[in-house]
């Protein structure tokens, strides 16, 4: 009996050592999406300073910088929600029912641009401008507005 369990299990072993086993492969696709983004990095404020009536004098303080960067290759557009023409507006800074006009153009406007990544920032410089006479009347007072920049990609 031992000797044919034993010669069973070699004839399996034979059998088995002849049949060739069955080797098979896949292919796994491995995929990401890099998003087309843009975000602000730095946004300044523009300060016209304090305006003397008595004088009345034309307010042009320094330009500051509205930097931001969006993907690498996307086109973006920056705009402003006062409705001007692209890069420039007109609006006015208000305390209360007074209000001031002034002016504001910004570079990087020229519709669409090409971002470069985080690492490339894009600049945008602000240069303000009050006319002189505008405020000769203005009551005293801290006046403020808000311009909404977007950067669309």
């Amino acid at each position: 009996m031992k000797r044919s369990v034993l010669l069973m299990a070699a004839a399996v072993l034979l059998l088995m050592a002849g049949t060739a086993m069955a080797l098979d492969t896949a292919n796994v696709t491995v995929t990401a999406t890099v998003a087309g983004t843009c975000q602000f990095a730095t946004v300044p404020s523009l300060d016209f300073g304090s305006l003397d009536p008595a004088v009345g004098a034309a307010v042009n303080p320094a330009p500051v910088d509205l930097t931001f960067n969006c993907t690498t290759g996307v086109g973006y557009t920056l705009t402003d929600n006062k409705g001007g023409a692209a890069g420039s507006l007109s609006s006015n800074l208000v305390l209360g029912a007074d209000t001031i006009p002034y002016s504001l153009t910004y570079s990087n406007d020229v519709g669409i641009g090409l971002g470069g990544g985080v690492a490339n920032e894009l600049t945008s410089s602000l240069t303000g401008s009050i006319a002189a006479g505008v405020y000769s009347s203005a009551p005293a007072g801290a006046y403020t507005d808000t311009i909404v920049f977007t950067i669309n990609p």
